[in-house]
């Protein structure tokens, strides 16, 4: 049946319904699913108009814990029964869809039984008191124990390590004595060979041969070169040769393979006084290493042009302390400049 507009409508929010402007008639709200419940008025979030009445229905929430409905309702949650205060056990929780469920056993009531339960509680408490105190006691023991082992192998790792540091320092003292002592015999040797002025080349290389191998002594753990007693003697056997000779490309070719292990040369590049920004580029320009050093000891000869020299080029290794390169080059240094000579 249509409504009489000639009547007001009025919608009674107590009922649960809520007017319809664009049909000028109440409409019923929706029930509240299981678990939910009915706000209260309170919590209201819609107007009452004088006219009309309620422009909206009240909205449904969970019901918090202690409280459930388990029926689609316009009832706000109901509180879950307390089995306790009835004097028995709960066999069922409540959720907030279900009411808690309570047995027939009676909870023990009595001053008789409760001192009873009581004394148990109590005897339970005492016996885990005593074993936890055991055990921290045993858990105790064995942190001391673990923590004295600790520290006995810190410091039987210390002791080793001092009296290897020792052992060490001892033998490197009575290598640099026997070496020192051999640089001195190498200098006396050196200075009897300039002395002699029928000295052959032939007799020169061997003797820079020699030299080079007696300042090279191995103990099984590192090999020493005594770079500065090679270079005294090689510029003493070599002085009318290469006191101002240039260096050959046939010389660069011949270090750069020596030179381009771990990319030496970009340091001997910048210590030689040829610019980052070339060596840059010759690295850029180059792949394979070997003619990266290669390139970059040319490249040196012509930024310096006379000054890049044999003696300047060892006096940069010696400086750099490029130990094994000196030697290398002092080997070879006659096999390369002999066919030019």
């Amino acid at each position: 049946m249509p409504p009489n507009h000639r009547d007001v409508i009025n919608c009674n929010y107590i009922q649960h319904e809520h007017y319809v402007r664009q049909g000028d008639f109440c409409k019923k709200c929706d029930q509240c699913f299981p678990g939910l419940g009915l706000a209260p008025f309170t919590e209201r979030q819609f107007a009452i108009d004088q006219l009309h009445g309620a422009l909206g229905c009240l909205h449904c929430i969970p019901c918090p814990s202690g409280f459930y409905s388990k029926h689609l309702s316009f009832e706000e949650c109901l509180r879950c029964t307390d089995c306790r205060k009835q004097g028995v056990y709960e066999t069922q929780n409540c959720t907030s869809k279900q009411d808690a469920v309570c047995g027939e056993i009676k909870l023990k009531s009595t001053i008789h039984d409760d001192n009873k339960h009581y004394n148990e509680l109590k005897t339970i408490d005492t016996n885990n008191r005593k074993q936890n105190h055991s055990t921290n006691i045993d858990n105790n023991h064995m942190t001391a124990v673990i923590s004295i082992s600790v520290l006995c192998g810190v410091l039987a790792v210390l002791i080793i390590f001092a009296v290897s540091q020792h052992l060490r320092k001892k033998r490197r003292t009575a290598r640099k004595q026997k070496e020192e002592s051999k640089s001195s015999r190498g200098l006396l040797e050196a200075e009897s060979l300039g002395s002699s002025s029928s000295s052959s080349s032939k007799t020169t290389d061997s003797s820079l041969l020699s030299c080079s191998q007696e300042t090279v002594e191995t103990d099984g753990e590192e090999n020493t070169f005594n770079s500065k007693s090679i270079v005294d003697i090689f510029k003493q056997s070599h002085d009318r040769i290469v006191h101002n000779e240039e260096l050959s490309e046939a010389h660069a070719r011949m270090i750069s393979k020596h030179i381009a292990v771990d990319n030496i040369f970009y340091d001997i590049g910048i210590a030689l006084g040829i610019p980052d920004t070339d060596i840059k580029i010759i690295i850029e320009n180059n792949k394979d290493v070997k003619s990266q050093a290669y390139e970059t000891l040319l490249k040196w000869k012509q930024v310096k042009a006379s000054e890049a020299t044999v003696l300047r080029l060892i006096d940069t290794l010696q400086r750099l302390k490029l130990h094994k390169e000196i030697r290398e080059f002092c080997k070879t240094y006659d096999q390369v400049t002999r066919p030019l000579r």
